[in-house]
């Protein structure tokens, strides 16, 4: 019984240890997807200046 018992114990142990695990990659890549899109979003500003900034001197010459 004791055997059971400790057999139990340490398939629950692993089984909370893999649930934690998974929470965290599913944590980890959910930030990588904000850092990515707001890194986009931070090219993606500069690109519309720099596009902009093209269209004046274009315009001035």
């Amino acid at each position: 019984m004791l055997y059971e018992t400790e057999l139990l114990l340490a398939h629950v142990f692993s089984y909370k240890i893999n649930s934690n695990i998974c929470v965290l990659k599913e944590i980890w890549l959910i930030q990588r997807v904000k850092e990515g899109i707001r890194d986009i979003d931070i090219n993606f500003k500069a690109y519309k200046v720099d596009v902009y900034e093209l269209n004046i001197k274009v315009f001035l010459f």
